[in-house]
């Protein structure tokens, strides 16, 4: 059984991969990304790729909360109504919406080049002009717009540390999603939602998708 969160975590894995692939010279999102708290990001990826990479990004979701402000909203209060379970079209299947607070950081690293992570920066900046949100659709039919919010870039490289370990760059990039937890109700026969995720841009581009699968009671 997939998590909803989960899919929200690859979601925004593969949204920092495309945002910022031009700007890191990112060629392939399977090596270049990881769901990793940084700590144990550079090993993971190095033993993934069995070599050493010039640049990567890592994604961590560091905290989760009931989002209150967002509890009167239309959709947390009533729902999502999303299909009807017979052909005569009275019954509709509702899906519980809750809404949830994601704080995430995503770290870029850059080997060498330091130019790279300011011209990520200034890309990160801009981002936040342009009304940033990921789309999650269900069952590729329902859209569900998650809002982005941004904070402060912070420089979180070793200076000190390049003797020993040579030019090692990474910055560090808050992303607070505005995020849904969204159950079957119990009364209704669902056994799965089927969740694609996309970018937002015109037309969007499917960035992840996942298969939430409900146990037969």
């Amino acid at each position: 059984m997939a998590s909803f969160i989960e899919t929200i975590d690859n979601g925004v894995r593969a949204l920092v991969y495309t945002k910022f692939q031009t700007a890191m010279g990112f060629t392939n999102q399977l090596n270049e990304t990881a769901i990793w708290p940084k700590k144990a990001a550079q090993r993971e990826v190095a033993e993934k790729l069995g070599k050493a990479v010039l640049g990567f990004a890592n994604v961590w979701c560091e905290s989760a909360k009931f989002a209150w402000n967002r509890q009167r909203t239309g959709v947390a209060k009533q729902g999502l109504g999303v299909a009807y379970t017979a052909a005569d079209k009275k019954t509709v299947i509702t899906y519980k919406a809750v809404p949830v607070d994601l704080q995430y950081n995503f770290w870029l690293w850059s080997f060498q080049d330091w130019s790279k992570l300011r011209t990520a920066m200034d890309a990160y900046i801009f981002w936040q002009q342009k009304n940033p949100k990921l789309l999650l659709n269900i069952d590729s039919v329902y859209p569900m717009n998650m809002d982005l919010h941004f904070g402060e870039v912070v420089d979180e490289s070793d200076v000190e540390g390049k003797f020993d370990k040579g030019d090692v760059f990474v910055y560090r990039f808050p992303v607070m999603v505005d995020g849904w937890c969204v159950e079957a109700s119990s009364d209704k026969p669902i056994h799965s939602i089927h969740l694609a995720i996309y970018n937002d841009v015109t037309p969007p581009i499917l960035l992840a998708e996942d298969t939430i699968v409900f146990p037969v009671v």
